[in-house]
């Protein structure tokens, strides 16, 4: 019996699901920063996941990491490009992992991020974008 009520207060304290964003609407893009938002400490790595999620058909793309004295970074791994269903829709998903190493103690502001994509309009021609994400402690 106290273990069940124990289950039961463990439930109810923990979140279900995470936060999610609204759903992208049609030709929409979003860019996000995913962090655990820890305290980070001089040099120590930080790895943060910039993920894009794009209801366009993408054909070309250049993401702008901005350099600050406050940290180093470094890609750590090569980017993903997959489909995802969100809001019932397949949408084109990008992700890329950096590790950023600070070089104060305390929070981080990184940004502005400017991901510009070329994307394929229904009528096959190229129409160029960019989807920014402000600056972001």
């Amino acid at each position: 019996m106290v273990i069940r009520l124990i289950l039961l207060i463990l439930m109810l304290a923990t979140p279900l699901r995470a936060e999610t964003p609204a759903p992208l609407a049609p030709g929409e893009a979003r860019l996000l920063i995913l962090h655990d938002h820890g305290n980070p400490v001089v040099a120590e790595m930080v790895r943060l996941t910039l993920r894009g999620e794009y209801d366009l058909t993408v054909s070309l793309e250049s993401l702008t990491f901005p350099v600050s004295d406050a940290y180093d970074w470094m890609q750590i791994d090569r980017d993903r490009w997959f489909q995802e269903r969100i809001g019932g829709r397949m949408i084109q998903i990008f992700e890329r992992d950096i590790a950023l190493f600070p070089r104060q103690a305390g929070d981080l502001t990184i940004g502005p991020l400017t991901h510009t994509l070329t994307n394929i309009t229904r009528s096959a021609s190229a129409r160029r974008s960019a989807s920014r994400r402000a600056p972001r402690a």
